[in-house]
């Protein structure tokens, strides 16, 4: 058995391990927040601009960016207007009519293979699972079913809980009434786990992907999986041993 999948097995499963935090960006659904800049994509092309070349090779950086400010929608696009050039007057009709756009999209989109399947199983071992997402409520309510939703201790989006990632996993960490020592973050940025690192939670596993880099090696979130499934994968290999 590969011993960082193992690993990773190993702090989900933990007996200490109360809670389970989901991101949902990146993590339980591909990233909502490339259609809602198609969705901005497109209102720029009904107001005669063209979109500009250098937003694709940065989106990476200004969504990581946008997860330290303190209204992470209304950062992109106010980041986004600058690099076209366009009155900070527009912002937020700009995002409205984007958000209008994005709607149709996102409800054709799917979670992850295995993602439910894997909650399902995290609970049933006897854990508890909340959802911190940086999306918006349409985002969240539009791609995971109602009955998931409600398998879930605590739901946190943008919307609800506007600021940082930092601010939305202290709410969490509120809501649930656990101690971040007895948490675990399931994430794909860094900026994910740096956030988690500054209200306490120290036990983590990060998702295969660019934004992982740079994770410091004093922090407990070297378990890297290339899908969600492999925890319940793991746990089942280890029960037939």
């Amino acid at each position: 058995m590969n011993k960082k999948l193992g690993d990773a097995s190993d702090v989900i499963y933990d007996p200490k391990t109360e809670v389970v935090i989901l991101d949902f960006d990146g993590t339980l659904v591909d990233s909502t927040e490339r259609v809602f800049i198609s969705a901005y994509f497109e209102v720029l092309r009904e107001m005669g601009i063209k979109p500009s070349m250098l937003v694709k090779p940065r989106l990476l950086m200004l969504i990581g960016e946008a997860k330290k400010s303190d209204d992470f929608w209304r950062y992109i696009v106010r980041k986004l207007n600058e690099m076209h050039k366009l009155d900070r007057k527009e912002d937020e009709e700009i995002m409205q009519r984007a958000k209008e756009k994005a709607k149709p999209k996102l409800k054709e989109m799917r979670p992850r293979e295995g993602a439910f399947e894997t909650v399902d199983d995290i609970i049933a071992s006897g854990k508890e699972v909340a959802v911190c997402a940086s999306s918006m409520d349409v985002a969240v309510d539009a791609i995971l079913a109602r009955n998931f939703l409600k398998k879930c201790k605590v739901v946190i989006t943008a919307d609800k809980v506007p600021g940082t990632k930092a601010v939305a996993l202290k709410e969490t960490l509120g809501r649930l009434d656990c101690e971040p020592k007895n948490c675990v973050l399931v994430a794909d940025k860094y900026t994910d786990f740096s956030s988690a690192e500054q209200v306490g939670i120290i036990k983590g596993v990060g998702f295969k992907n660019p934004g992982l880099k740079n994770i410091k090696n004093n922090y407990k979130m070297q378990q890297v999986v290339p899908t969600i499934t492999q925890f319940t994968e793991i746990k089942k290999q280890d029960k037939g041993r």
